[in-house]
């Protein structure tokens, strides 16, 4: 007797992965997991952690803590590279790297990212020592309070408007000073 030629359909079967649905993001671990995480990082990056007094040190430790985020797969661990990456460039007074690290953590976890760049540049504007330091701070927080606007996130622009109204008058720049308080009546 001769083979069937009769071909059945492959059967498929969808096999369900760890790895979330690439639109669903992760819960950021709880207050104890962080901790634990952080005394592991600050145990494995003892060195780094030692040397990083200086913005130069903070913004390279900033760095590997961020390439080794995007190593990592256990989403805890990632998430503190990512939040203490943020911490140290935020420390180096380094907001383009900042506001990158703070994306990349709203990427992928269940994180205020608009909140966290208001709190962040906050933090900036008060360690910004320098006329100009204090310049960029409000020169950045006028361009976020331009995109919350454009967002229709009037609260968020006018947080961003009152930390540029801040540091622009820290900043002695009397310019600056008259455009923030021109947007401000805008919003």
């Amino acid at each position: 007797k001769a083979p069937s030629t009769d071909t059945k359909p492959a059967v498929v079967v969808n096999v369900p992965t760890s790895e979330p649905p690439a639109n669903d993001k992760l819960s950021p671990p709880d207050a104890a997991n962080q901790k634990e995480m952080l005394a592991l990082l600050q145990d494995v990056f003892e060195d780094d952690y030692a040397a990083a007094t200086t913005p130069d040190k903070q913004r390279e430790l900033a760095r590997t803590l961020y390439k080794n985020a995007g190593e990592d797969q256990d989403p805890a661990t990632k998430f503190m590279l990512l939040a203490e990456a943020e911490r140290f460039a935020l420390e180096a007074l380094d907001w383009t790297f900042a506001d990158q690290v703070i994306d990349e953590l709203g990427s992928i976890y269940e994180v205020d990212a608009a909140t966290r760049k208001i709190e962040a540049l906050r933090g900036v504007a008060r360690q910004a020592k320098s006329k100009d330091d204090r310049r960029q701070v409000a020169r950045i927080a006028l361009d976020l309070a331009t995109e919350a606007e454009d967002a229709d996130q009037i609260n968020a622009a006018d947080s961003l408007l009152e930390i540029a109204s801040t540091a622009a008058a820290r900043s002695a720049d009397t310019d600056l000073r008259k455009e923030v308080a021109k947007r401000r009546t805008v919003v």
